[in-house]
């Protein structure tokens, strides 16, 4: 599990079973009524950051909770007229308890009653080496406590790094005990242990803890599918897993259920089986990851559900709801989001996700969930309150249709994201008169090129170059008209679009025009010489300033007689115009053809992730961007929204994307990982084409070659002048 700061408030969407089954998923739709969320306990009888919930076997109405750092294990007691909370053991002395470390489950064994034994699963450090241990301890006679007695350690596994150390532990109905294991972190598996046979790590493992040979304190199951494999470790059950936080049984079925936590793109839920390569670090999702520990003819699992960073960022996994006071929930899997509190029912048939619904809100963090003897569940709050999970006033829907107005909704998610880090998109009371003022016209001989200012808001006026082909006033005929937002230039800023900065692959406003657009190219806040307050003007960036200038210039277009509104306008950009002609069709529905050459890569990609590339005034960072990324500086995973949420809100708009292979500035593999995501979701609207990439054998440039590309596709959306 990684433990997060709830950053995303978005809200979610319709989703569709049935042929979109093996995409990820970008809608959910919200049970009405919600679940309900009921303590268990008095508030003075909270936990210090618990993550474990379960009954005692052999102890009637009570529960142990496990605290994650302090190394407590109470027992809470549910039966007679006082609820009571006691002391169960404390290992406080043996638990490491870093940011990510600490106690982590607790797994009875099935005969517990008569034996009293029972496994936990924690990190220690020992000679100064970071372990995660799996140890075997008896309680006492009469359960209430453990024994005292010496424990048996069936595992010490060296931990790489301080996170993804997590995973469950627990009894399958076969009475074996299954381990799952984080792929130790810190970040992408840069060793891959996921995928390596030597290595615990990233895996399930599965163990004989009953039939134990006088060599080691645990035996191997026969049956377990890497037993005779050579160069891998025979404890291994399933491969490829980056952080199974929480696991559970179907006591049904006897399927397992994993909540897998995602490196920067999806989330996922799958149902793991014996001998299956889930993936990591090859790919996550449905998506490639990365090619170096590829196998030649591995076979990798899909996921039963993979997620967007849009509805979340750290999945917790649940369990299948097999209680009695729910009956539409029968069959349900129950699951929740660390980050953003939100819970989740999926319904599979034959293998396939079928329905998918958000149920409601978590009070808190949901650090794990809880089944009692009946089947009810619970949710583990990692503020330190264990509530019961009441769905009897909700009923679980039947399959759901796409509906494909919900995109409307989708869109409004990711500015939601967008806006908190950008500030707010302004309200309609800055439309003001544009009051167009022309301070300058040249004759370009297809076209006319002014120089104007106009009003973009009370206090405000914004520069632009309004290039107006003849032929719309000869013929008095209305033709489309472009957005041209030029890349960073502090010398002469949009100049450069209208052919004035001496740079071919920038004048795309120029020839546009001479195609026969109107086109639009106005000037970037804080470049060459447009220097708006933007504190003053209540901007909390430049990124926001530049949208509501983009936003109002189209608004000047549309006043236009000689315009074309008929099928909206198109937006074209190189570098900072790339990113400002995505960032602008987020919040302008007007703009219908987006086209952008170097403007991108995700996130944690941008040089690398290096460090020194988000301090306040540098990279993102700037106060001409989003200054508000600085405070993501050494959790980038966690900013709310991704160039992959932008450009899939855009759907089923045209995109076209230059990535050239030679960009010094984005990484073009990084561009191809993002459209990849963002072409699953056209795929909703069967308009894969609509999404164009290259990736010319050029350096940080929009050539020739792409420009063309690039104008078709306009041509295509606007019509041909």
């Amino acid at each position: 599990m990684t433990i997060q700061v709830p950053i995303l408030t978005a809200l979610l969407f319709s989703f569709l079973p049935g042929s979109w089954a093996r995409e990820a998923v970008d809608h959910v739709e919200l049970l009405d009524p919600p679940a309900t969320f009921t303590p268990i306990h008095e508030e003075s009888m909270k936990f210090e950051q618990p993550v474990w919930f379960s009954p005692v076997p052999a102890l009637e109405s009570v529960f142990v909770v496990l605290e994650h750092q302090t190394g407590k294990a109470w027992l809470l007691h549910k039966s007679g007229n006082e609820d009571r909370k006691t002391l169960f053991a404390d290992w406080g002395e043996e638990v490491s308890n870093g940011s990510w470390e600490g106690l982590m489950c607790i797994a009875f064994h099935p005969d517990f009653q008569r034996n009293r034994r029972y496994f936990i699963k924690h990190e220690i450090l020992i000679d100064g080496q970071r372990h995660t241990v799996i140890v075997e301890k008896r309680a006492a006679s009469n359960f209430l406590t453990d024994s005292g007695e010496v424990s048996n350690r069936l595992l010490a596994i060296k931990q790489p790094a301080d996170n993804h150390n997590g995973g469950t532990l627990a009894f399958g109905p076969d009475g074996f005990l299954y381990i799952g294991m984080g792929d130790g972190g810190p970040q992408e598996d840069p060793q891959g242990y996921s995928q390596s046979g030597q290595s615990f790590l990233g895996k399930i493992l599965r163990l004989d803890v009953n039939n134990v040979p006088p060599d080691r304190p645990y035996g191997i199951p026969a049956d377990n599918p890497f037993i005779e494999r050579d160069g891998w470790h025979p404890e291994i059950w399933a491969v490829g897993l980056r952080e199974p936080w929480r696991f559970s049984f179907d006591r049904k079925t006897g399927e397992l259920w994993v909540g897998d936590v995602g490196q920067v793109r999806y989330e996922e839920v799958l149902i793991a089986r014996s001998g299956e390569n889930h993936g990591w670090n090859v790919r996550e999702g449905w998506s490639g990851f990365k090619d170096t520990y590829r196998r030649e003819d591995e076979t990798y699992s899909e996921p039963l559900l993979a997620y967007g960073r849009h509805l979340g960022g750290s999945v917790t996994g649940g369990y299948v709801y097999r209680g009695t006071r729910s009956p539409s929930f029968q069959g349900v899997y129950l699951f929740g989001d660390f980050n953003n509190r939100r819970l989740f029912g999926l319904r599979q048939r034959d293998g396939k996700l079928d329905t998918i619904i958000e149920i409601g809100t978590a009070p808190d963090a949901p650090a794990s969930f809880g089944q009692d003897d009946d089947g009810e569940l619970y949710l583990v709050g990692y503020a330190g309150t264990i509530y019961h999970l009441d769905l009897s006033k909700s009923t679980f829907p039947e399959q759901r249709p796409l509906a494909k107005d919900a995109w409307a909704q989708r869109r409004k998610d990711v500015r939601k994201a967008a806006e908190s880090v950008m500030g707010s998109f302004p309200s309609e009371e800055k439309r003001v008169a544009l009051d167009v003022r022309i301070e300058e016209e040249v004759d370009m001989g297809a076209y006319l090129r002014r120089l104007i200012t106009y009003q973009s808001e009370p206090v405000s006026r914004t520069p632009a170059y309004l290039c107006l082909p003849k032929k719309a006033f000869i013929d008095k005929s209305r033709v489309p008209a472009v957005l041209c937002l030029h890349p960073t230039d502090s010398q002469v800023g949009h100049q450069v679009v209208v052919g004035l900065g001496g740079k071919e692959g920038r004048q795309y406003a120029a020839e546009l025009a001479e195609r026969g657009f109107v086109t639009l190219a106005p000037a970037y806040p804080l470049l060459a010489n447009y220097w708006p307050n933007l504190s003053g003007l209540g901007y909390e960036s430049g990124t926001m300033k530049a949208i509501w200038d983009n936003s109002r210039g189209l608004d000047l277009l549309e006043s236009l007689p000689y315009v074309n509104t008929e099928n909206g306008f198109a937006a074209i950009g190189h570098s900072l115009g790339g990113h400002n002609a995505i960032f602008s069709a987020v919040f302008d529905e007007r703009i219908q053809a987006v086209a952008t050459s170097c403007g991108f890569d995700a996130f944690t990609d941008y040089y690398d992730g290096a460090r020194k590339n988000w301090y306040y005034g540098k990279g993102w960072c700037q106060l001409r961007y989003m200054p508000h990324l600085s405070n993501y500086r050494d959790r980038l995973q966690e900013i709310p929204f991704d160039f992959p949420d932008l450009l899939a809100s855009l759907a089923p708009r045209k995109l076209f994307i230059n990535a050239p292979l030679h960009d010094s500035n984005f990484r073009w593999k990084s561009v191809q990982r993002c459209t990849a995501i963002v072409q699953d979701t056209y795929k909703v609207y069967q308009l894969d084409s609509h999404v164009m990439i290259h990736h010319p054998d050029t350096p940080h440039d929009f050539v020739h070659e792409m420009r063309e590309e690039a104008y078709k596709m306009i041509e295509s959306v606007l019509g041909k002048p």
